[in-house]
């Protein structure tokens, strides 16, 4: 099973490879490169997938590997699909109000965690 999802992370990691171009890569913007990561990463720190992940990964009966690879390959999914929304979406609906908006559902949801504890 560990090796099939290797292979398998091999194949996606090729084709995102052979996706970019040396061009795209040297044309990285480092400032935004590390704000992202690092909203990305800290905003990860305990929450609900991560939590998720751990139960997985403390059951004796599965590979670590195998968890690893599986939460990796979702959770780069999904941002692949929040980036391709958000360009989607951005050609239609100014930045300023996708900010706006994402902004107020942080505070709703703040709101709502403090309601909920």
């Amino acid at each position: 099973m560990v090796s099939n999802t290797a292979r398998a992370t091999t194949a996606i990691l090729m084709r995102v490879t052979n996706y970019l171009s040396d061009q795209a890569i040297l044309d990285m913007d480092i400032k935004v490169f590390l704000v992202v990561f690092g909203t990305v990463f800290l905003a990860e720190l305990g929450d609900k997938t991560q939590l998720a992940t751990v139960l997985f990964a403390s059951k004796s009966s599965v590979s670590l590997m195998t968890v690893f690879v599986a939460a990796t390959l979702a959770l780069t999914l999904s941002s692949g699909l929040a980036v391709a929304a958000g360009s989607l979406i951005s050609q239609y609906v100014d930045t300023r109000y996708l900010s706006m908006v994402a902004g107020a559902g942080f505070i709703v949801i703040g709101i709502w965690t403090i309601v909920q504890a």
